[in-house]
């Protein structure tokens, strides 16, 4: 790549232009961020980590592309620009639980990361027809299980063309100086898959004290809309979809708790507390866990055996007849599984079979009847 200093101005000139004809591009969920064009000063001096996203594979599928080809693209760009990229993540498996969040979390602060870029592959419609759009964001790691908060300052570019994203990054940095002592970056990207969130004991059971301890089942909440948020149009747009998200709070709360009108035991819809020794003081032994990313993803996660051969797994499901139905999901489409974590001791279980599937919904619903169907023939 043959970065010329001079091109700055004109590439800036057609970012300008490109944003004034179609919308920005939100690729950092519900958070509201202070987006302006200064990259932090010390970005060639300091560790990052790229989370990349793609579309699926095609538009009647919802199997994860091919982000690794994406990230080895990107990594040639960062490596002449003097970014540190020491790890590449897919996005969504940063963000695909509870448990999944705070482990991720303190493998970057390990790492002793310091940004986070968010590279994304993105589809926008343009006059009826599809165009394919590359958008970066960089902000300071939020140094916990948040990964990117509130408010935090942000640059962001969006073009149709990676390489003027990566020569107008390059320009700034030269513009303005920056000290580059990233001397030793990796040649090619590291990837991540999912990191085990199971630090303890791991059971292929169900906890039998269930039939006597009152589970904690964590309901779905709204997001809270920060009182000083940042301006801008994107923020107002993520704003309009958070109201929107949290209109259908109360619905889907009483389909998780509709969801267990055949459990025969104790239960309760709870507010997720992070400190849950206070869950545990309030009398809740267990709690109810989920995690949702892509099947191969899942089940590293959750340490089940993979093999890089596997194109679907089975997922299998008990008729209360005792017979058994089998579904294939292919191992990159995005999936739900529940499991069970102990709040007195270290110990999840995670069932007797791989009772994953495409919506919580179904997920939960297998989960339970395992559950349910074999704690009541003990």
């Amino acid at each position: 790549m043959k970065i010329k200093v001079g091109s700055f101005i004109f590439l800036l000139f057609i970012s300008v232009f490109v944003f004034a004809q179609e919308e920005e591009v939100n690729v950092v969920g519900y958070r509201f961020l202070d987006y302006s064009a200064n990259i932090p000063g010390d970005l060639l001096e300091s560790k990052s980590v790229v989370l990349i996203s793609v579309p699926p594979v095609s538009k009647n599928s919802s199997e994860r592309g091919d982000w690794e080809s994406f990230a080895g693209e990107a990594h040639e760009y960062f490596k002449k620009i003097g970014v540190d990229p020491v790890a590449y993540f897919y996005l969504e498996d940063l963000f695909a639980g509870i448990d999944a969040s705070r482990v991720y979390a303190d493998h970057l602060k390990k790492r002793e990361i310091k940004y986070v870029i968010v590279l994304s592959q993105v589809y926008i419609k343009i006059k009826n027809n599809e165009s394919l759009r590359y958008v970066m964001v960089i902000t300071p790691f939020s140094n916990d299980e948040r990964i990117i908060a509130n408010g935090q300052p942000a640059y962001k570019d969006q073009d149709k063309d990676l390489e003027k994203i990566m020569k107008k990054l390059y320009g700034i940095s030269i513009r303005k100086d920056f000290v580059n002592s990233n001397h030793l970056i990796i040649d090619q990207p590291e990837f991540f898959g999912g990191l085990p969130i199971i630090d303890g004991r791991r059971n292929e059971s169900y906890p039998i004290d269930l039939r006597v301890d009152k589970l904690a089942v964590p309901k779905f909440e709204t997001v809270p809309l920060p009182a000083n948020r940042p301006g801008g149009m994107i923020n107002n747009r993520i704003a309009e979809e958070v109201e929107k998200y949290n209109a259908s709070v109360e619905r889907l709360n009483f389909e998780l708790d509709r969801s267990f009108q055949n459990y025969p035991w104790k239960y309760e819809l709870v507010n997720y507390n992070p400190d849950e020794k206070e869950l545990w003081r309030q009398g809740y032994l267990y709690i109810l866990m989920k995690v949702n990313s892509s099947g191969r993803t899942v089940k590293e996660m959750l340490r089940f055996q993979t093999n890089n051969s596997e194109t679907e797994y089975i997922t299998l499901l008990k008729k209360p007849n005792g017979s058994f139905t089998l579904r294939t999901i292919p191992v990159n489409a995005p999936v739900y599984k529940f499991y069970i974590r102990s709040l007195a001791r270290d110990e999840v279980y995670i069932g007797e079979s791989w009772d994953a599937d495409e919506t919580w919904q179904e997920a939960l619903n297998h989960f339970l009847f395992n559950l349910t169907d074999k704690l009541k023939t003990k």
